[in-house]
């Protein structure tokens, strides 16, 4: 199939003989929705407005070749002429509607039919370096809207920066996923120690993305990976416990191919259900004596005597033992979270196996 370079590339006309489903980059069956589609990711990519002076007429060029292609393969009348031509082996001629200019707003316009999901979240989470960030580069031209903010506790996976971490979001736009954070690191000069903050924004294009990767890494807490994959570079970040509905709707709406991928182990996942209880317990118990080793430092009971006797009192009134109950009970449920969590998973595969078709042994 021949196409034209990526954006940011050296653009390069489609070569004579280039049919229009090639220049959508989709296949001779493909319906309406596969079209539109297409049509708007190769549409923003080459509009002449998007590139600087010196490519603009080479871009126009291939923005039209595009236009006119969706134009008529998007009519089914002029569709089923062009389809006609093609087998024929004569030249199809364009009418004049087909070479109309289009405004980039008129290309992003169909992502409306989806305007109850977009919305001014709040981005009050965000350092106030990064909301002036984000709202700064925000594509007002392109119509970019914010759809989304979701927490980020850690830094993008592979993001370089010096420091540490402070604080960040994801934000979902109808064309981008930016992921702005905050960083701090301290350079010490003699006696003196002065701190520097950092601000990094990490983001993905979506017209450029060429597949949405989430992966489940433990299915008893919500531990998902979102790993967004370019052509050229990939950008990875920790979703945590917010629902991704609206991530996957834009994709969709995009036409990027979303793939689940499970790496959680039975094994790691059994022994956080059945030891986790039984570590905040212990921890708990740490700092009671801790508390009453303290106390007893400013009484008679001293540093050892105060802790040997709350917890021969909480034994003797049945605290202790209560605890040691509760604490039995919240792992014996973590253990049949472990079990309903692994059945229904390999339900699930094994219906999905049964259901596809398979090939009979030669």
């Amino acid at each position: 199939m021949s196409t034209t370079a990526q954006a940011g590339d050296t653009l390069t006309p489609f070569p004579e003989g280039t049919t229009k489903y090639q220049m959508l980059g989709v296949r001779p069956d493909a319906t309406g929705a596969d079209l539109k589609i297409a049509y708007r990711r190769s549409a923003l990519l080459y509009h002449p407005d998007r590139h600087p002076e010196e490519d603009r007429p080479i871009a126009e060029r291939i923005f039209k070749e595009i236009t006119a292609a969706y134009r008529t393969l998007s009519n089914a009348d002029s569709r089923r002429r062009y389809d006609r031509a093609l087998v024929n082996g004569y030249e199809y001629r364009e009418t004049a509607a087909a070479e109309a200019d289009v405004r980039l707003e008129d290309i992003l316009a169909d992502i409306q039919e989806y305007e109850y999901v977009f919305s001014r979240e709040h981005l009050s989470g965000l350092d106030a370096a990064a909301i002036e960030m984000v709202n700064s580069n925000l594509m007002t031209n392109l119509g970019e809207q914010v759809v989304a903010v979701y927490p980020l506790k850690q830094p993008p996976v592979d993001a370089s920066f010096q420091g540490t971490f402070k604080t960040g979001a994801v934000v979902l736009t109808n064309l981008r996923v930016l992921m702005p954070f905050t960083y701090e690191w301290q350079v010490t000069n003699g006696n003196v120690r002065t701190t520097y903050k950092g601000l990094s924004v990490p983001n993905a294009v979506l017209p450029l993305v060429t597949k949405l990767r989430i992966a489940s890494r433990k299915r008893l807490s919500p531990d998902v990976l979102v790993v967004i994959e370019q052509a050229d570079r990939s950008v990875a970040f920790q979703a945590g416990q917010r629902n991704l509905a609206k991530l996957l709707l834009i994709a969709s709406l995009w036409g990027i191919p979303c793939e689940t991928v499970d790496t959680s182990s039975r094994r790691a996942d059994l022994k956080a259900a059945l030891i986790r209880p039984w570590t905040m317990f212990a921890w708990c118990g740490v700092a009671v004596l801790v508390i009453a080793a303290i106390v007893g430092f400013f009484s008679a009971a001293g540093i050892i005597g105060a802790p040997a006797a709350t917890a021969a009192w909480s034994a003797r009134i049945g605290i202790a033992q209560a605890l040691v109950l509760l604490t039995a009970a919240r792992s014996g449920q973590g253990l049949w979270r472990w079990v309903v969590a692994y059945q229904t998973h390999d339900l699930a595969a094994l219906l999905r196996a049964r259901s596809t078709p398979q090939l009979a042994p030669p």
